[in-house]
């Protein structure tokens, strides 16, 4: 029972381990799943549609009057589209709270996305921004996975990407981010706002406003490697979870520690055990065998005398014959008879001393 349990905890600290410590990315497209929320822009909904279809991820368009009460749990990730609001206007509470509370990894594009974020109180929303037809980033930081898979992006040595021909944007004012903000893309001409910004682990501004069909090269590299990176990523949302997890997983670890400890006393009593019977088994085999030799020496010395016990007891049953019949006197009789019950009362006497 123990060691069964042993095992079972084992497991699951595996399992929980290469889940959130080395999980293996995605196939770009496989089996993912994105809901695009929109309002009045059906050209700019479908053009994201086409864009993502085309590289293999399935997507379903959702309007506004939907969003409230459609399922989400379908979905690895949530687009905001830019034409679903603008500065503090965005739906309504139930809307958001129905989004929001679907735990998904939610991407927020141009104004849309900064107006739903507002409504969320993040740093990345509404009203910490300004606007502009900003067409480029400045890549923050070179070696994030996001320049890197599945699509390796070139960076220049100025760090500045063409991600649209034509677009407008918002960027974040971000002069001293917060612990739970990543920087990823700021604006090419001003070094305290920023277009690519990730919040809480879950949710992220892609500040541009326009379609893939705005977007070079580069730009829908960018956009494809961001999917795949957010839907790849555990879905915890906030440094509180994180802790919530790594103490339940260290409780885990405290368990099976006591597990272990017991189970290791367990096996040093059953060790003992073990050698103990060892040893009286090699004793008791020991007396055995020497019982057995001393009964088999024993034997050697008394086969002789039992045999002429045997013969001697025979002669005297012959006697007994003869007389009967007449065929010995009385006095070889008597004469004999005393011999052989000599004889054999010497034998069973030196019988009953070796023993």
């Amino acid at each position: 029972m123990i060691v069964k349990k042993f095992i079972t905890t084992v497991s699951i600290i595996a399992i929980f381990l290469t889940m959130y410590m080395v999980r293996a990315p995605r196939i770009q497209g496989a089996s993912i799943k994105i809901a695009y929320i929109y309002s009045n822009d059906v050209s700019l909904a479908n053009d994201f549609k086409t864009f993502l279809e085309a590289n293999g991820y399935t997507v379903d368009l959702v309007s506004m009057s939907q969003a409230t009460t459609w399922d989400y749990n379908q979905y690895c990730l949530i687009l905001i589209g830019s034409d679903t609001g603008y500065l503090d206007d965005w739906g309504d509470p139930d809307t958001v709270s129905a989004i929001n509370n679907s735990g998904k990894p939610i991407i927020g594009l141009g104004e849309g996305g900064y107006a739903f974020f507002g409504k969320l109180g993040l740093t990345i929303g509404w009203p910490h921004g300004w606007h502009g037809p900003g067409t480029q980033i400045y890549v923050v930081d070179p070696s994030h996975r996001i320049f890197k898979w599945p699509n390796k992006i070139d960076i220049p040595p100025d760090k500045i990407l063409n991600i649209y021909t034509s677009t407008r944007h918002v960027g974040i004012h971000l002069p001293s981010p917060p612990p739970d903000v990543v920087l990823l893309g700021r604006e090419s001409y001003d070094t305290s706002h920023y277009i690519l910004v990730q919040e809480k682990g879950r949710y992220l501004i892609w500040g541009f406003t326009k379609g893939p069909t705005m977007m070079t090269q580069t730009g829908k590299d960018l956009f494809i490697n961001i999917i795949n990176w957010l839907c790849s990523q555990p879905k915890i949302t906030s440094v509180e979870e994180i802790k919530t997890k790594y103490e339940k997983l260290y409780e885990d670890y405290k368990k099976l520690k006591e597990d272990y400890n017991r189970l290791s006393s367990q096996i040093v009593l059953l060790s003992a055990l073990f050698i103990v019977f060892v040893l009286l088994s090699i004793a008791f085999a020991g007396l055995y065998f020497r019982e057995r030799r001393r009964l088999k020496a024993k034997g050697e010395k008394y086969k002789p005398m039992i045999t002429e016990l045997v013969k001697l007891k025979a002669y005297l049953e012959v006697l007994e014959i003869l007389k009967r019949k007449g065929d010995v006197s009385e006095k070889a009789y008597e004469v004999l008879k005393s011999k052989y019950e000599k004889e054999i009362e010497d034998i069973e006497r030196i019988i009953r001393e070796i023993e």
